[in-house]
């Protein structure tokens, strides 16, 4: 499609809003922005499309103003008796003098006006990946919004079907989101799963504003790698929580938890680490948990798929999984009414059909992240690192559907039709036919992590390292970037006091390397270096 094209349809979708056709006004915006996001204002506009195409007739301020009239009138009407008496003899009365009181004079020192910050874009280029995204959640009442949780940069929004994207992690900031889930009944609420010890958020307000509720968890104890919770279909207010070692449960929308398995690395009980979680929407007291052991300790308990029928006080094997050592992304899935409910370990595939009492095994793909159609379970759909596949008869054959997803770690099926996908990675993918075309619709996401530092000589230098381990260089302030040969990792480079090296870790062999040309070209070290040393100020 062509610049011209795009005008056309721009110049048509506004003459479409101004007629208050807003249906047609927000097909064709979408229609430019499923080719340039950043096109001149689409975003802004489509987003008061949707505005307005929510206003009720109840909120309108011609309704409201005449409104006011109107009870203006009645008061006047009301008034004007009391208005037209005489005025009532007002008795005399006699006054002492008021005392003169003298001020003493008074000079208050104006405070300084604080300045804000400006700030300005200085760079719009595209090396600069997305952050990575962990979680998707679709609204089961507004098929337009969903909500995003990402790997180093919170939560995010979108009200126009996943074409922009807002933040919505007050009182997050750049958390990491191990898993989130909304209430089926109030879909303002939501519940968020913080790595790293976080714990619980809720939300009451769409994602607007977060609060802990952790009352009764020890987050002391929690996992670096999973924080999940999940909710009761039947009754929103029953929760279960796990930090990876041990559960919690509420019955009261999280004000408060009860530990009800205590499991960790000293726990004789099985599954003392949990991996996976998930509860049949049709029985809160049945769960299914996925239990792993990490490698070098005494193995009590077998890896693989745990249920429960009492909400997780007792606990029985029902699928032994090969030990992969550690923890590993094995997922827990299934349709709305869990007939179709599946386990993936790595290159295998499971399904049940009775709950996940008993499995049967079938071919798959690596899947990394797992999604099944909530209508029709046979229908899912597998996402790796970097391709999506598809099976329609329930796992015993699959297809490929797109090759050039970027570092996928989740994928979700709308439950509003089995025809939208999304997977994220680094950035969000999104079909609307079943797979048969995607398109990446990222606009206002947050980038990923890095790691920036400046030349202590030179304020136009500016060396930055991304997640991926990749070092950028940029020699005129930010406004251009180039990508160097060297790769270190974990955010590890420095530069000594004067800014002539940067030093890192090489990603491959973990070796000390430095570079006195910011990291066009680098050399290996054997510390300490004899002939040449460094002046003081490198901390790696």
């Amino acid at each position: 499609m062509t610049e011209h094209d795009l005008d056309s349809i721009y110049r048509e979708a506004q003459s479409a809003l101004k007629g208050r056709d807003y249906v047609r006004a927000s097909e064709l915006l979408r229609q430019i922005l499923r080719v340039d996001e950043n096109y001149k204002d689409t975003s802004r506009l489509l987003a008061r499309v949707v505005k307005l195409r929510r206003r009720r007739w109840y909120n309108h301020p011609l309704l409201w103003g005449g409104l006011g009239l109107a009870a203006l009138l009645l008061l006047g009407v009301w008034l004007a008796p009391s208005i037209s008496q005489p005025a009532a003899t007002i008795p005399t009365s006699t006054f002492s003098p008021i005392p003169t009181v003298t001020f003493l004079p008074f000079t208050q020192t104006p405070m300084p006006t604080a300045l804000p910050l400006a700030w300005k874009r200085i760079y719009i280029g595209q090396e600069f990946p997305r952050d990575v995204i962990n979680v998707i959640v679709f609204d089961p009442k507004d098929p337009d919004v969903i909500y995003v949780g990402t790997q180093n940069a919170g939560i995010y929004k979108s009200i126009d079907g996943g074409l922009s994207w807002q933040p919505a992690h007050k009182g997050l900031g750049g958390a990491w989101v191990s898993s989130l889930v909304i209430d089926p009944q109030n879909p303002a609420t939501l519940y968020v799963g913080i790595g790293m010890g976080g714990g619980v958020y809720k939300t009451t307000d769409g994602g607007n504003n977060w609060y802990p509720i952790n009352n009764g968890i020890d987050t002391n104890k929690s996992s670096v790698f999973v924080s999940i919770v999940v909710v009761a279909s039947q009754d929103s207010q029953q929760l279960y929580y796990s930090y990876g070692s041990g559960l919690y449960a509420s019955t009261n929308g999280g004000d408060s938890w009860s530990e009800i398995l205590t499991g960790g690395h000293d726990s004789t009980d099985c599954p003392r680490q949990i991996g996976r979680l998930a509860i049949d929407p049709m029985n809160p007291s049945w769960l299914l948990a996925f239990s792993y052991e990490n490698p070098g300790e005494n193995i009590i308990c077998q890896e693989g798929v745990y249920a429960s029928s009492d909400g997780g006080h007792s606990w029985t094997l029902t699928l032994q999984l090969e030990p992969m050592g550690g923890y590993h992304p094995t997922i827990l899935a299934s349709d709305e009414t869990w007939e179709n409910v599946y386990a993936t370990n790595t290159d295998t595939l499971y399904r049940s059909d009775d709950h996940g009492e008993t499995w049967q095994q079938l071919p798959a793909g690596d899947c990394i992240a797992f999604a099944v159609d909530s209508q029709n379970g046979s229908i899912a759909y597998c996402a790796s690192k970097d391709t999506i596949t598809a099976t329609r008869n329930g796992g015993t054959m699959w297809q490929d559907l797109f090759e050039g997803l970027a570092n996928g770690q989740s994928i979700a099926v709308s439950p509003h039709t089995g025809q939208t996908v999304f997977a994220g990675g680094n950035g969000i993918w999104i079909t609307t036919n079943g797979g048969e075309s995607w398109s990446i619709s990222s606009n206002g996401l947050g980038a990923t992590h890095v790691a920036l530092e400046f030349d202590p000589l030179d304020p136009s230098a500016l060396l930055l390292e991304d997640e991926k381990c990749t070092i950028y260089r940029s020699t005129n302030g930010g406004l251009g970037w180039e990508i160097t040969p060297e790769r270190t990792c974990r955010s590890q480079t420095a530069l000594n006091a004067s800014g002539e090296w940067l030093f890192w870790i090489d990603k491959d062999d973990r070796s000390l390397r430095r570079s006195n040309d910011k990291g066009a070209t680098s050399q290996k070290l054997i510390w300490p270096i004899e002939d040449e040393q460094p002046d003081m100020g490198v901390s790696l």
